[in-house]
């Protein structure tokens, strides 16, 4: 077995990016791939680059594992899907870079502990800014005390999102369960916008592959679309150190907002799309200094793939594994166990046909996060009562 094989399961949605770096971007002989699987490889944009490369196809792991070995397994399918699959490519030998989420409940992550103390394979999940350059430099600098004493962290993101993404994936999407009955919780928070989320509490983090749990949390949840789950979500939650950290997002909005981050700090404020340049990290210190860092989006699956596999060879630390997402997990967890979903006013709505949106929800949205306030502190016709959560003890979704 080569000391970089890869198996690549599920290349026909998100998936494909891996078969375009690997079979365009990197050396072929140094990262090998020994196979595809999934049922469905010939949706695949670049089948005909797997065709034309001979990589062996099959519908199952375990029919891979018959005939080959991997060193790595990326898995880039169906959340329902990963816990099986995270064991079975462990059992048969695999280190493993599956995407985000990696689970959708918190006890989920129990037979994976038990399956990697068993076989002592490793694991990373696909938080691709974990895996960036620039957010280490920033998580470094904040473990070093570069920039005081963490003082308040936002992070807001608008994207529309069509009729077409909430029918994608076999139906998933949106859902709290897959048609075979399995859990999947699909929703802005635990998916569409999870890197947000996920980012200001790795950042908080007391070690660079920790992140920082939320004691409590005030939350809303609201939905434009026929969905289970929700499309909007606006919440504000404090660290163990008494940190607040507020997250708002939406799909049902008819204008985008990239991602745009402020955080904090006694000696400095790390922005992200607040200011031109678009996509760039910068710094802001309190003596005048403005640092600019370059993209957070410096590597995407490069990173991903690359850090895996130094953490493997013991080049580099983990530093996307278990512990650096359980806190974001609690979080989109406490959500759905806790939280009801609200449906906007109806005299809001709109229906294009291709897709749901509500009337001025971007731009109010962008109110809540530049003033720090919860919709229902703005007295938003559609807002409701946030729901405070206590999360100290909180240790498995419910359901």
């Amino acid at each position: 077995m080569s000391k970089k094989s890869i198996l690549l399961v599920g290349v026909g949605g998100y998936g494909r990016t891996y078969v375009d770096l690997l079979l365009n971007h990197l050396d072929r002989e140094e990262y090998p791939v020994a196979g595809v699987v999934d049922p469905f490889v010939e949706k695949c944009p670049l089948y005909d680059r797997i065709q034309e490369e001979q990589i062996p196809c099959y519908d199952t792991m375990e029919a891979f594992y018959e005939e080959h070995e991997a060193l790595l397994a990326v898995l880039a399918t169906p959340i329902n899907l990963h816990a099986g699959q995270v064991i079975e490519a462990m059992e048969h030998g695999s280190h493993v870079l599956c995407e985000k989420p990696l689970v959708p409940r918190l006890q989920d992550l129990d037979a994976i502990r038990q399956t990697m103390a068993r076989t002592g394979k490793q694991l990373s999940v696909g938080f691709q800014w974990c895996f960036s350059d620039v957010i280490l430099k920033v998580k470094r600098a904040i473990l070093a005390g570069e920039y005081g004493r963490a003082l308040r962290l936002r992070s807001y993101t608008a994207w529309p999102r069509d009729f077409v993404y909430y029918g994608r994936g076999g139906g998933w999407a949106g859902k709290y369960r897959a048609r075979d009955g399995s859990y999947v919780l699909d929703s802005i928070a635990s998916n569409g916008i999870a890197h947000y989320l996920h980012n200001m509490l790795f950042l908080l983090g007391d070690r660079v592959n920790t992140s920082a749990p939320l004691v409590s949390m005030k939350a809303g949840t609201y939905r434009a679309n026929a969905i289970d789950t929700y499309d909007t979500v606006a919440f504000s939650g404090k660290t163990e150190e008494g940190v607040p950290v507020y997250f708002y997002g939406t799909h049902a909005c008819n204008f985008s907002i990239d991602p745009t981050l402020v955080y904090e700090f006694e000696k400095a404020t790390v922005t992200y799309n607040l200011f031109p340049p678009k996509d760039q990290i910068v710094v802001h210190y309190r003596d005048g200094r403005v640092e600019p860092l370059g993209s957070p989006n410096d590597s995407k699956e490069s990173g991903k793939l690359l850090g895996t596999l130094g953490q493997i060879l013991g080049k580099n630390p983990a530093y996307c594994g278990l512990d650096t997402i359980v806190p974001h997990l609690a979080c989109f967890d406490a959500l759905s166990d806790f939280v009801p979903v609200w449906n906007f006013p109806q005299e809001l709505v709109v229906d294009t046909g291709e897709q749901r949106y509500v009337k001025g929800l971007h731009w109010d949205l962008w109110r809540c996060f530049e003033e720090g306030k919860l919709p229902s502190q703005m007295g938003f016709v559609w807002a409701q009562p946030e729901v405070a959560v206590d999360l100290t003890s909180y240790t498995a979704f419910q359901g």
